[in-house]
């Protein structure tokens, strides 16, 4: 669990939260490679997740 340390309990705070995954093949990426040909849609192999937490205040 992350703690701010310079958290202040009579100043007010904003915290805004972002994560990101590791990066995993696509499903295009495992279609080719069963069919034997090259990734014809010229994406990249793997994608990373991205996701964003609801920014939260304190008052």
């Amino acid at each position: 669990m992350w703690t701010d340390p310079d958290f202040n309990p009579y100043e007010n705070a904003f915290y805004d939260a972002r994560a990101q995954e590791d990066p995993a093949y696509r499903k295009s990426y495992y279609e080719a490679k069963a069919a034997e040909i090259e990734n014809p849609n010229g994406l990249p192999d793997t994608i990373r997740t991205r996701a964003w937490l609801r920014p939260c205040g304190t008052t």
